[in-house]
């Protein structure tokens, strides 16, 4: 959208809405279009130019701009930045942590992991894979509600060390959680070629000139202006800073041993261990 006239794209907005509108009509479905929330996406010049953007027409609603909004429990603001997000899954993590505190004496250690992994743990991995390439204020605001977290399950108080504590529990930290995530979903895309919408993404480096790492299977990634990295930054290759492989060899091979029997791919197999 070219902010400095933004009249064309808005109308293409309403014109699409309404579009969907009466399809779902003629198949005997409702839009409620009052409902919904609108967010302009874009850099911060970019939002300064469209400052007078007040309203949205959707879908025959005049929808009032919000500075941000939540899609499928995914908090998600006008900068594009999920560190609101990360402070409210935090918020509600700490009020479940401190529920389960009440009641930590009368369970058993195995129950009270269990408790904690489903009740807890689950939203702090939900749609975490957003966060690869956050900055690392951003990680820290969850890290802090899983220490918090094992502290209660392991019966210790708020000055002890969570690294052994967390280790005994075998839960990885939140940057390297999402780290987990990514690389099976980018293997498994690479060896598969398969869903296409995520292999068309993906684009081998090709180097301009004879080097050491000219054999080696990394990717492309993709110039950006934006802040945070695309998730196709990720590549496998020896030395590789994106997917870290030091840290998958010091945290996920201790703890999932399966992993190591997951890749069949011989050259994963010799990086991974």
């Amino acid at each position: 959208m070219n902010v400095t006239d933004a009249g064309p794209a808005l109308e293409r907005v309403a014109n699409c809405s309404t579009a969907v509108r009466l399809w779902l009509l003629r198949n005997e479905l409702q839009l409620n279009a009052d409902k919904s929330e609108v967010v302009i996406i874009g850099t911060a010049l970019q939002l300064r130019s469209a400052a007078n953007i007040r309203e949205v027409e959707v879908a025959g609603s005049r929808l009032q701009v919000a500075p941000k909004l939540k899609s499928l429990g995914v908090t998600i603001n006008s900068h594009l930045r999920f560190d609101s997000h990360a402070k409210e899954v935090a918020t509600a993590c700490n009020y479940h942590t401190r529920a389960l505190c009440h009641v930590r004496t009368v369970l058993t250690d195995n129950l009270a992991q269990t408790a904690a992994c489903i009740i807890v743990g689950s939203r702090l991995d939900y749609c975490n894979a957003i966060l690869y390439g956050a900055p690392a204020a951003t990680f820290d605001v969850m890290q802090r509600a899983r220490i918090n977290l094992g502290r209660v399950v392991c019966q210790q108080g708020g000055r002890t060390d969570a690294r052994p504590l967390l280790r005994s529990l075998h839960w990885l930290p939140v940057k390297h959680r999402v780290t987990y995530k990514i690389a099976p979903l980018t293997f498994k895309t690479i060896s598969s070629s398969t869903p296409a919408y995520l292999n068309d993404l993906i684009h081998t480096a090709v180097s301009v000139r004879s080097l050491r790492s000219s054999d080696d299977p990394l990717l492309n990634v993709p110039r950006t202006r934006t802040e945070y990295k695309t998730w196709t930054s990720v590549f496998f290759g020896r030395g590789s800073t994106h997917l870290e492989l030091t840290t998958i060899r010091r945290w996920i091979l201790p703890y999932c041993g399966h992993l190591q029997r997951t890749p069949q791919d011989p050259s994963v197999q010799r990086v991974l261990t």
